[in-house]
Parts: structure tokens; C-alpha cells; sequence
């Protein structure tokens, strides 16, 4: 019922999301990067809110209409969407919070 579809939403969007997912992503896009673990801790502090936001503006919506409307083997396809939008906002908010680049000295 609707009680299920908003706890479910909700274990999605304030437990998984922030505590799971979001510093999994971080490591990995860090590692990918090549910064180092206190790069990474740094980055995810930087972003945590910001990530956080997003995944109650985006997933939570999507996990409500997911655990509610959507038909049981379509469920997944429909995540998968929603996702692929999450991801690429996550994506802009992990770049914003990666520390800057070394400028190269002037050549001579």
C-alpha cells in the first residue's frame, strides 16, 4: 500500500542513498581520478549535501511513483531511467567538489 511505497522510498532516499551510495560513487569517481583517499573524504564532504538533495529531488519522486504505480516487472526499467538522470546530475555535483587541477607553470 501507500504506507509500504513511502517507507520503502523513504529507506531508499535517506538511508541507501546518502550513507551507501553516494560515498561508493565518490570513491570510485575519485579513484578514477586519481585522487587519494583523503582527496576522496574531502570531495564527499564538499558534496554531501548537494548529493544528498539531489537524491530526494530526483529519487525520491521516482521511488514513490516506483514503489506505488509502477507494475512489478517494470519496475526496474523505470529505476533505470530515473538513475541514469541521478547519475548525470551526480556526476555535475561530483565535479564541482573535486579540488582544482595544479595550473602548469608558463612556458619560458
Amino acid at each position: 500500500g501507500a504506507r509500504g511505497a513511502a517507507a520503502a522510498a523513504a529507506a531508499d532516499v535517506f538511508a541507501y542513498g546518502p550513507f551507501v551510495y553516494v560515498p561508493a560513487y565518490t570513491a570510485w569517481m575519485g579513484a578514477a581520478a586519481g585522487l587519494g583517499a583523503r582527496d576522496v573524504a574531502d570531495v564527499l564532504r564538499r558534496q554531501f549535501v548537494d548529493a544528498t538533495s539531489l537524491s530526494v529531488a530526483v529519487l525520491g519522486p521516482a521511488q514513490a511513483v516506483n514503489f506505488s504505480v509502477v507494475p512489478y516487472g517494470l519496475r526496474l526499467p523505470f529505476m533505470l531511467g530515473a538513475a541514469f538522470v541521478y547519475n548525470g546530475a551526480l556526476g555535475a555535483v561530483n565535479l564541482r567538489a573535486q579540488p582544482a587541477a595544479p595550473r602548469a607553470a608558463p612556458a619560458d
